[in-house]
């Protein structure tokens, strides 16, 4: 029989699903135990071994009583943990250990949709299974989250808004409608931390890792997965080439392309206010300072947008911003391009949300 009824070994896979408002990881624990003795019996068709979600952070509590056992993974090259990962002839592995192998942090480098082959190596043994990256819905406690943030902004520009036209300043402030006036103030408010979440975001982007087939000389070398390994032998006769996994950084994922539609829309907001920024007869009060605010925010969210080779955002698509200088921008966003008519909430990324 294919199947492996007693395994020499316990994988344990730990998913952190999300963070909650309090920082908190939210985390759930499963067992891996459908592992199969036979190559042919493997395949990406069966029940996945392990299934996790897109971007969800993953770790490993990999023990045996074998303290020579190998688990085999195609995907550890891009683990966070690389000092636990070792090499050999058949691939990348790690050994047991009574402490959790963290694989990726959810939402960081999370792992894309995809199908993975790998196996165990205990007591003389060979262990096959395979791991689904399955696509990631938001669940409700993350959509309660999203909506605990959004009304808390909107409270507190409540607020603001309610303090009506009072310390509006003088000369070319006048001029100014109410809100554009709130606008400017707030962009300078949120000016140097907003500045700040921009530059961590240029000089550390987000990516995820792909992996492409090239074609090499045989006498080259390289490594081979299962994938390349098909395509290599259904040629069949003698071939001075074969496929070549390689793997490259990917800039090109949604995150990235809410950012930089979110940066366009401030920057068209932005352009909005040169009528009044860039008029000379209204220069006085806190113009100037306004002027310097806009020219320097357009600088940076001009480099934001034109980061290279992410594509424009197309929708359709719930996401949540973990990292802090995401949520900034997200924040700033909402601030300045989301309005509030008859109860609807519109200029959303993500289509239309009733309030």
């Amino acid at each position: 029989m294919a199947s492996a009824v007693k395994l020499p070994f316990s994988l344990s896979v730990i998913r952190t699903s999300y963070i909650d408002k309090n920082g908190a990881a939210i985390r759930r624990r499963s067992e891996a135990t459908r592992f199969v003795t036979v190559p042919a019996a493997n395949s990406f068709t069966t029940t996945p071994t392990i299934s996790v979600k897109e971007n969800e952070g993953v770790a490993f509590l990999f023990r045996s009583e074998d303290t020579a056992a190998k688990l085999y993974l195609p995907c550890l090259d891009a683990a966070l943990d690389q000092r636990f990962v070792e090499s050999d002839a058949a691939g990348d592995y790690i050994t047991p250990s009574d402490r959790p192998f963290q694989l990726c942090g959810g939402g960081q480098e999370g792992l894309l949709v995809e199908r993975m082959l790998f196996f165990v190596e205990a007591a003389g043994q060979r262990y096959y299974g395979n791991f689904a990256v399955q696509p990631r819905q938001l669940e409700s406690g993350e959509w309660q989250l999203m909506q605990q943030e959004l009304e808390e902004e909107f409270e507190g520009l409540s607020r603001v808004w309610k303090k009506g036209t009072e310390g509006r300043g003088i000369g070319g402030e006048q001029a100014l409608p109410l809100r554009a006036f709130r606008d400017l103030e707030r962009l300078q408010a949120q000016e140097s931390k907003v500045f700040a979440a921009i530059r961590d975001i240029i000089e550390q982007p987000r990516y995820a890792i792909k992996t492409s087939y090239e074609k090499d000389p045989v006498q080259a070398g390289g490594r081979v997965d299962a994938k390349s390994m098909r395509s290599n032998l259904s040629r069949g006769g003698i071939s001075h080439v074969q496929l070549i996994p390689k793997k490259r950084l990917d800039y090109d994922i949604d995150e990235n392309r809410m950012l930089r539609m979110m940066a366009e829309r401030i920057l068209a907001r932005l352009a909005g206010f040169r009528q009044y920024t860039e008029d000379a007869q209204l220069s006085g009060g806190r113009m100037r300072e306004f002027t310097e605010t806009v020219r320097r925010y357009r600088h940076l969210l001009n480099a934001l947008r034109n980061m290279p080779g992410i594509r424009r955002f197309r929708g359709g698509r719930s996401m949540r911003f973990r990292r802090p200088c995401w949520r900034t921008i997200a924040t700033t966003y909402c601030t300045v391009c989301i309005y509030r008519s008859n109860g609807i909430i519109s200029g959303s990324p993500c289509g239309r949300y009733t309030a």
